[in-house]
């Protein structure tokens, strides 16, 4: 690490200021060195606030980095040397790793895209630069809580899902919404809020034309390692098939089973496999038997505003199809002018569940479309579920409308 900071601290192309300054930092990290050396002498409170610093220093470089990568991408340096811009600063910073190059790259990329102003202003701390990275503002106070690099790309992937579905105009209110939710979401929760903004934004015509073209992409295909003696099977399918695989491979039937020999053995992936093998097996075994369970559980959603409206106007069937304009607070309608055919945000301005009246989302976070849910419904237990104004659980209701059959055994004893 010493040689590493020594090789850092050579002449530098450019004025005496930026090669002291750069000096200086170099200096700085190998008094650190030295310092962190005997750390186990340090207190527990100078450990805990040294790592804060260090995992905060470690974010500003990452941020310089990235400067550097706008300015070398809006330049073309890469194509000088005619690599694409990530190899270029692999070659440049080989002791970056392969995920944090990835991030910086696809931030970099992004960064003077139409409608990313407030993605910029999340991702640089104060004083931070503006689009042109020369201007800088002294206004720390006003600025926005930041977000990581790591982060920062995830959000611009998952952007990049939304672009296509919307105006640019909309594009730039969705940006809006999701970077300062990104802040504090989880992963799934980001990927959750991506999903409703694309199903807001397309039609339902064109959220099944999706559907309909990633289910044509189904398929299997078969290659062999090593020989004959092992086969890889890839698996290509949709949203649908996705969830089905993933409720087997999360199964009972793949968890260990310690037997009197001892504990399961078997790798994570092994199990998985066996799993899978065990369901196709069964149904291989009884192809034409009717199944004896349900190949899914449906929990239908209705807000209990809507549920008690409906019931009030049963004897006219006259159903209410839009919110109050109260409640039509709404990205989707501020960005195209078009209303949703139902409320999309609670009264606390956050989505609920799902994002139009259909729409689905299986435990494990993929998003169907309403036609794959009415296929899954057909050979499913259907559960309904009565939500509050925050989306919170109201009533559940049984699978079965009917006695079930201990209850009926009961009975005729």
């Amino acid at each position: 690490m010493a040689q590493m900071i020594h090789d850092w601290t050579a002449p530098l192309p450019f004025d005496r200021g930026k090669s002291d300054r750069l000096g200086e930092l170099a200096d700085a990290l190998r008094a650190c060195l030295e310092d962190t050396s005997d750390a186990h002498r340090w207190s527990e409170p100078e450990i805990k606030g040294s790592l804060a610093t260090l995992g905060g220093a470690a974010e500003d470089m990452q941020r310089c980095l990235l400067g550097m990568a706008v300015e070398s991408h809006r330049r073309g340096l890469h194509a000088d040397d005619e690599l694409s811009l990530k190899d270029w600063l692999a070659r440049k910073c080989p002791l970056l790793s392969k995920r944090a190059l990835g991030d910086i790259v696809t931030v970099a990329k992004a960064w003077d895209a139409e409608g990313h102003q407030t993605l910029r202003d999340h991702l640089t701390p104060a004083p931070y630069m503006h689009a042109d990275l020369h201007t800088l503002s002294d206004d720390a106070e006003d600025q926005p809580p930041t977000i990581g690099m790591s982060r920062g790309a995830q959000l611009i992937r998952a952007l990049a899902r939304v672009r296509p579905a919307t105006t640019p105009e909309g594009y730039a209110v969705y940006v809006d919404i999701l970077v300062p939710y990104a802040v504090t979401a989880s992963d799934k929760d980001l990927n959750a809020a991506t999903d409703l903004l694309i199903s807001l934004a397309l039609t339902d015509a064109q959220v099944e034309g999706a559907a309909k073209r990633a289910f044509a992409s189904r398929g299997v295909h078969e290659s062999s390692i090593g020989g004959d003696e092992l086969r890889r099977f890839i698996i290509t399918t949709d949203q649908e098939g996705a969830a089905v695989i993933r409720a087997i491979l999360n199964s009972p039937l793949a968890a260990p089973t310690p037997d009197a020999e001892g504990v399961d053995m078997r790798t994570t992936t092994q199990r998985r496999h066996d799993a899978l093998l065990a369901v196709l097996r069964r149904g291989v075994s009884s192809p034409g038997e009717a199944p004896t369970t349900s190949k899914a559980k449906v929990f239908l959603t209705m807000p209990l505003a809507a549920l008690i409206a409906a019931a009030q106007s049963a004897q006219t069937a006259s159903f209410p199809t839009s919110p109050p304009p109260s409640t039509l607070d709404n990205p989707f309608e501020k960005a195209t002018g078009r209303r949703p055919s139902e409320p999309q945000l609670n009264q606390l301005g956050r989505p609920g569940i799902f994002a139009r009246p259909g729409m689905g989302r299986t435990f494990t976070g993929e998003a169907l479309t309403p036609g794959q849910v009415r296929r899954m419904a057909c050979e499913a237990d259907l559960i309904p579920v009565v939500l509050g104004t925050d989306s919170e659980i109201l009533d559940v209701g049984r699978e079965s409308r009917l006695a079930t059959p201990g209850q009926l055994k009961k009975l005729w004893l």
